[in-house]
């Protein structure tokens, strides 16, 4: 079951996100980590301040607001080097193919998370084989 969060800038339609969870759910699918109906995506829009005025997540980036999305994935532990690139490099294809910005400015992260500290239904995913 893979966790993605997925960090875009500004606020985005509906339609957007919609587009986005789609075209990260079959990147996922295609590269062989997981079912469509196991994979979660949350989205989170990012602003420059935060709603008390403070600097936000993005205030940090360059002085002319040029950033992009970032996404973050957690997997449960043991898929290849090769595996995890090319699941990156499709991930970062999906935000690019939904309108979310230039490849240059898109983050991908992929954590692994060993099995015994993933739970699924009360059990560790090691528990249940996994």
């Amino acid at each position: 079951m893979p966790i993605v969060q997925v960090y875009l800038p500004g606020e985005q339609t509906d339609q957007l996100k919609k587009m986005v969870i789609e075209k990260i759910s079959d990147a996922i699918v295609a590269v062989g980590c997981g079912p469509i109906d196991r994979v979660r995506i949350v989205i989170q829009e990012m602003g420059r301040t935060n709603q008390n005025g403070t600097p936000g997540p993005l205030a940090m980036n360059d002085n002319n607001g040029n950033h992009g999305p970032r996404l973050h994935m957690f997997l449960i532990e043991g898929r290849s080097t090769d595996v995890k690139k090319l699941l990156a490099d499709k991930l970062a294809m999906a935000l690019v193919e939904a309108g979310c910005g230039r490849l240059e400015k898109v983050q991908v992260s992929i954590q692994d998370i060993p099995s015994s500290a993933w739970g699924i239904g009360g059990k560790t995913a090691r528990d249940l084989g996994r």
